[in-house]
């Protein structure tokens, strides 16, 4: 008897106490663990969200809409992500706001062309990276795979085939070679939105496409790159810009070469200034605030400007 009692008293008996409010130490459900933090974060955030100004704050299910979405459990907690896949992930619901919902992402980049990093034909870069690693030319691979190899001898050097394998082998996605190809847009009324992202009146797109800052920005260029592109040394005084072009040991110099810089216009950025003078030069503005300008800037030269770098972004050196 007294055994009997003696085995019905406990501290569970005693006390009610009830086994499932305890959970052993590094579980999920610990108070004290990693997973209990980030609630108490994520609490935290929607107090201060509460008292944040609804139009210039900057919330967080807007710059990641996928917390909400977060599976905390025993897998995740012990396991390493990279952080890149997160990236594309929060990109990708970024830009959904602004495409084609009608069609799958990796189309919708492949079909548009701003920003200058765009278009990207994902199936194409996937197809080069692997080839790049396996150190095998593209070019080659179509003319081994074609079934008259090898037919691009001699007389076949003008064949069809020869010519399309030459195109898919610039590594120029489809849509490009198509822009490429197509008559001039700078005289269209939606060309600063299409080809810049500028919205509204052309004119006013124009004069601020003008400035050096707005024009780095909406291009994602750097102040450095952009002196490159335009062949030009930066800004060294009021009245000349000095260019970075060369005059070769090859050629006949003009009888005022020590004195002035050879122009951007006939060198270097030849194409980007559509072949003609003025070219685009960098001035200074009088203004007590000084900031850079675009000389001369006309939509041509925009519109070379922006061939010639997205050329330059998406052909491998």
């Amino acid at each position: 008897m007294a055994n009997n009692i003696n085995s019905q008293i406990s501290y569970k008996t005693l006390f009610n106490d009830n086994p499932d409010l305890y959970c052993f130490p590094g579980l999920p459900e610990a108070n004290d663990g990693p997973l209990a933090y980030l609630v108490e974060l994520y609490q935290q955030i929607q107090m201060f969200e509460k008292d944040a100004d609804k139009e210039s704050a900057r919330f967080l299910s807007q710059r990641r809409t996928d917390i909400e979405k977060l599976l905390l459990d025993s897998t995740n907690l012990n396991q390493t992500s990279s952080l890149l896949p997160l990236v594309i992930e929060a990109l990708a619901e970024k830009v959904k706001n602004h495409i084609n919902n009608n069609q799958p992402l990796t189309h919708s980049l492949a079909d548009i062309h701003y920003p200058l990093s765009l278009p990207f034909h994902f199936p194409l870069k996937q197809t080069t990276t692997v080839l790049a690693k396996k150190e095998i030319p593209l070019l080659d691979l179509i003319q081994r795979a074609d079934s008259k190899y090898p037919n691009f001898i001699d007389d076949n050097l003008s064949a069809d085939s020869l010519q399309t394998a030459m195109m898919i082998s610039s590594t120029l996605a489809p849509k490009l070679q198509a822009l490429l190809l197509e008559k001039s847009q700078s005289s269209q009324k939606d060309f600063f939105e299409k080809y810049y992202g500028l919205k509204g009146d052309t004119i006013k797109a124009a004069g601020s496409l003008e400035r050096l800052t707005i024009f780095t920005q909406q291009t994602g260029l750097t102040s450095q790159e952009a002196e490159s592109l335009f062949a030009v040394n930066g800004i060294a005084e009021e009245t000349k810009t000095h260019s970075i072009v060369t005059y070769s040991s090859n050629v006949t110099k003009p009888d005022n070469a020590d004195k002035q810089f050879p122009s951007g216009a006939n060198y270097a950025a030849s194409y980007i200034n559509a072949g003609k003078a003025p070219a685009l030069l960098r001035t200074n503005s009088l203004s007590l605030i000084s900031f850079s300008m675009l000389r001369d800037c006309h939509n041509r030269h925009l519109l070379h400007l922006c061939w010639f770098w997205i050329i330059k972004n998406l052909i491998p050196p």
